[in-house]
C-alpha cells in the first residue's frame, strides 16, 4: 500500500460529510497471484459495493476509480495543494478518525485465505481485530464477501472497544485473532454475548457452550457471530426464542435440542445461510426444515411444498402436535426427525421418502396409524410397536 496513494485518496474524502466514519477501502494485495487481473478488479468492486450497500449512509467509501485518478495527480497534489495552508488544514481535519480497509490474499496448503483488517491513517498501523477465513477456491472466495463486510462493519460500528462480559461466560482466543465462546456456568435469566472482548470479535458460540442452561430464557447473539456450534443450546429448558443474526452461516446439529419451551426462532431476513417462517428454522432455500421448536402451540402443521430434507431430531419432542402434513417434495427424513412427539395420532409418508432411518418416530406413543409406501426402506426401531402400518401400494 503506497503512501502516496492514501494521502491522495484522503483529500477526496474530505469533501464528504464529516459525521460519518470516513472509510478508504483499498485494493487487497493479492500475495501470490491467486486471481487473475480482471478477478481482482471483480473482487474489489464486489467488496466495496458490499460494503457500500450495507452502510445505509454509515459510512463514506472511497471508489476505485477515485484512487486510480488520484494517482495521476500526485505530483501536482504534492507540489501545489498540499503545501497551501488551507489545505493542509482542510486534510488535518479530514484524517481525524479515518480509517483504512483492505486485506491480503495467500495461500495455506491447499487453501485460498484472505484476511481483512482496518489500519490508521497516517501512520499505517494496523489495528485489533479483523477477520480472517479460508476457503478451498476462488468460488468460495467471492462467496464469502458478504460475510467478510459484515464482520469488519461489526469491527468498525463496535470499535474494538470493550464490552461487558456476563459473569459466567467462559472463552478463548483463537490464533490472536477471533474469540469463542466456550462455556457458561452463570445462572442469570438473560444473557448479552459481548460482540467483542479483549478488542477481538467474538466469531463463535462453541459446542454445548450453553448446555444444560437451565435457567436461560433469553441469549442475544451479536452480528459478529459466524457459527453457533453443535448441541450449543442442548437442554435450555427456560429459552423461549431466540434470533440468529445476518452474520450467522453455519448452525451445528442439535444446536437447539430438547429446549421445550422454545416458541420461536427468528432468522434475521438479510442472513446468506438461513430463514424463518412462522419460528421454524430453515436453509435459506427453504430446501431443509432443521427446526421446528419444541414449546410451540400449534396441533397441525403443514410443511411447505418446497422442503425436500427434514432435518435430524427436526420435530423432537413436539408434544403439541398432533398432526403434520409432509408434502411429496420431501425425499429424506433425518435420524430421529419425529422422535418422543407423542400426541401424534397418524401420518402419512410420501412416496418420495424412499427409506425411514433410526428412531424417526420412536418414543410416539400414541401413534397409532402410519401410511406408506412398500418400496420405502424401514430401518430399526423407526416406529412404537403398537403403531399400524398401511401401504398404499
Amino acid at each position: 500500500m503506497k503512501k502516496f496513494l492514501l494521502t491522495a485518496v484522503l483529500i477526496t474524502i474530505g469533501s464528504w460529510v464529516f459525521a460519518q466514519e470516513r472509510i478508504a477501502v483499498f485494493p487487497f494485495e493479492d500475495m501470490e497471484n491467486v486471481l487473475t487481473r480482471n478477478e481482482s478488479v471483480m473482487f474489489y468492486r464486489e467488496f466495496s459495493n458490499e460494503f457500500t450497500n450495507r452502510s445505509a449512509g454509515r459510512f463514506s467509501v472511497v471508489p476505485r476509480q477515485e484512487v486510480e485518478r488520484l494517482i495521476n495527480t500526485e505530483a501536482a497534489f504534492q507540489l501545489s495543494d498540499f503545501s497551501a495552508r488551507a489545505k493542509t488544514a482542510e486534510m488535518q481535519r479530514v484524517l481525524n478518525g479515518t480509517q483504512i480497509l483492505s486485506g491480503l490474499i495467500g495461500k495455506l496448503g491447499n487453501n485460498i485465505r484472505i484476511t481483512v483488517s482496518l489500519y490508521t491513517y497516517p501512520e499505517l498501523q494496523q489495528l485489533p481485530g479483523g477477520t480472517t477465513v479460508s476457503v478451498a477456491n476462488k468460488n468460495e472466495l467471492f462467496s464469502k464477501i458478504p460475510e467478510l463486510v459484515q464482520n469488519m462493519q461489526n469491527e468498525i460500528a463496535g470499535g474494538g472497544t470493550e464490552q461487558s462480559i456476563p459473569q459466567g461466560l467462559m472463552y478463548e482466543i483463537v490464533d490472536g485473532r477471533t474469540v469463542t465462546i466456550t462455556k457458561y456456568i452463570g445462572n442469570a435469566a438473560t444473557v448479552n454475548i459481548p460482540s467483542h472482548i479483549e478488542g477481538l470479535l467474538v466469531t463463535t458460540i462453541g459446542k454445548t457452550a450453553f448446555f444444560d442452561c437451565d435457567s436461560l430464557a433469553s441469549v442475544t447473539i451479536p452480528s459478529s457471530v459466524m457459527s453457533i456450534g453443535e448441541t450449543a443450546f442442548y437442554d435450555c429448558d427456560s429459552l423461549t426464542n431466540i434470533t440468529i443474526p445476518s452474520s450467522v452461516t453455519s448452525i451445528g446439529e442439535r444446536a437447539f435440542f430438547r429446549c421445550y419451551h422454545l416458541t420461536n426462532i427468528i432468522v434475521d431476513n438479510r442472513n446468506p445461510a438461513y430463514a424463518s417462517i412462522d419460528g421454524v428454522l430453515f436453509d435459506k432455500n427453504i430446501r431443509t426444515l432443521i427446526t421446528y421448536p419444541s414449546g410451540k402451540n400449534q396441533r397441525t402443521y403443514i410443511i411447505p411444498s418446497s422442503v425436500m430434507t427434514i432435518g435430524l431430531f427436526a420435530f423432537y419432542d413436539c408434544d403439541n402436535l398432533t398432526s403434520v402434513t409432509i408434502p411429496s417434495s420431501v425425499t429424506s427424513i433425518g435420524e430421529g426427525a419425529f422422535h418422543s412427539s407423542n400426541n401424534l395420532t397418524n401420518i402419512t409418508i410420501p412416496s418420495s421418502v424412499t427409506s425411514l432411518g433410526r428412531w424417526v418416530f420412536s418414543e410416539c406413543n400414541n401413534l397409532t396409524s402410519v401410511t406408506l409406501s412398500r418400496r420405502t426402506q424401514v430401518g430399526n426401531s423407526v416406529f412404537p410397536e403398537t403403531t399400524r402400518i398401511t401401504y398404499r401400494d
